[in-house]
């Protein structure tokens, strides 16, 4: 049994090794390498702060706040990070418009936790409430990619559920359920995925459907061919239990797989067992991608790169000994959604995989209660978004159909 107490302090303290600035400044770095602090790791670093239940005192929490708030552009209602420019994102970058959007989905959960509300409405969702700019636009996306696409929709969605929540909006409900009949009518049986028709390989499809899963229950909607999902899902698990093929996991798929397995596990008994041990296997493999330092890696596991000739040959001769020159691992460089002010190494602790990675965990914790960890209170997200899990609102569309 794991102690959880343990766990949240080392990850709390680690967390403050990314703040950057003056002692009452409230900036934080992607990672504790890393310069630059940006808006999504401070949204980061508030949704650790949540899920560990360690939210803050009141003053530093109206910091947060006031920090987010700050950026929200008020006639459009997105939330723009002023440190990001076209000039700071590589080549394979999704681009400005999916950065500004994802900041602001991030920015929409962390004023949830914070139990704040942003200053100006969501304006720029309004088209979305219109069905026929809604279904060209579903229609448009690239769904051979549904990893980077189901983003798209899933950063959408969210907003749509926020003015329907916070702003009263029946056209935003209304254009949620529209955009999950779409997805009912495009969705593959065989596979219970996205994408797989247009192209798209079963890992990607995969990660992609996780998106999804949230706005079903919390719209009162059970979602179609769980049973598929969880095969495809389990035929995905590597010998290391967790979803990268290339070997020692990878963040984003194996919460993604860890999501799916979790929450359609609880609307179908389909393969129990096989599910069970999949996710225990998965635990194990996702806490060993903690760091000494006490946040998680992307992928610390991650096997290395072949070393050179040379390297080989000095080493076989002893020449590195002489030399002491002792080999260093390679750093492997990710660029968060291609942004150079959120570089990491994916062997190293980041904010982004410190919460998903937890999320994981909790995920599977709650899911079997008391059977893995132990010690500590779990807060989801309440909003349909990464993050989130309510059993209660599964099990009672579970029992109502």
């Amino acid at each position: 049994m794991i102690e959880g107490q343990a766990l949240k302090d080392k990850v709390l303290h680690w967390v403050q090794e990314c703040r950057r600035g003056r002692p009452e400044d409230v900036g934080y770095a992607i990672s504790a390498g890393a310069p630059d602090p940006t808006i999504m790791s401070l949204c980061f670093a508030v949704l650790i702060a949540e899920l560990y239940d360690g939210i803050p005192d009141d003053h530093l929490q109206e910091r947060w706040r006031q920090a987010l708030i700050s950026v929200q552009d008020a006639e459009t209602g997105l939330f723009i990070d002023p440190l990001l420019f076209p000039d700071d994102l590589k080549f394979e970058s999704p681009g400005m418009d999916y950065l500004i959007h994802q900041t602001t989905y991030f920015a929409l959960n962390a004023l949830d936790a914070l139990a704040a509300r942003p200053l100006h409405p969501l304006r720029f969702a309004d088209p979305y409430c219109d069905p026929a700019y809604l279904e060209e636009w579903l229609e448009g996306l690239d769904w051979s990619n549904p990893w980077r696409e189901s983003n798209w929709v899933m950063f959408i969605a969210a907003s749509l559920y926020v003015k329907w929540q916070w702003e009263d909006s029946h056209a935003a409900w209304a254009a949620l359920h529209r955009l999950l009949d779409w997805l009912d009518t495009h969705q593959d049986p065989e596979t219970g995925f996205w994408g797989v028709g247009q192209g798209a390989s079963l890992l990607h499809a995969m990660a992609g459907a996780y998106h999804f899963l949230p706005f079903y229950f919390c719209l009162g909607r059970s979602p179609h061919y769980p049973e598929r999902m969880i095969e495809s899902t389990l035929s995905l698990q590597q010998p290391d239990g967790l979803f990268n093929p290339e070997g020692g996991g990878d963040a984003c798929l194996d919460g993604d797989a860890i999501g799916i397995l979790a929450l359609c596990s609880l609307i179908t008994s389909h393969k129990t067992a096989q599910v069970e041990s999949a996710l225990e296997h998965a635990f194990y493999g996702v806490f060993d991608n903690q760091s000494e330092e006490g946040g998680f890696c992307r992928a610390r596991l991650r096997p290395l790169p072949r070393k050179t000739w040379k390297r080989r040959m000095a080493e076989t001769l002893g020449l590195d000994r002489l030399l002491h020159r002792p080999y260093q691992v390679p750093r492997q460089i990710e660029k968060y959604e291609g942004w150079n002010r959120m570089s990491y190494d994916i062997r190293q602790p980041d904010l982004w995989s410190t919460w998903f990675r937890s999320h994981s965990l909790a995920l599977i914790s709650a899911r079997f209660p008391r059977r893995i960890i132990d010690g500590i209170e779990w807060r989801f997200r309440r909003l349909p978004s990464l993050g989130w899990f309510d059993r209660d609102t599964i099990m009672y569309i579970c029992r109502t159909g």
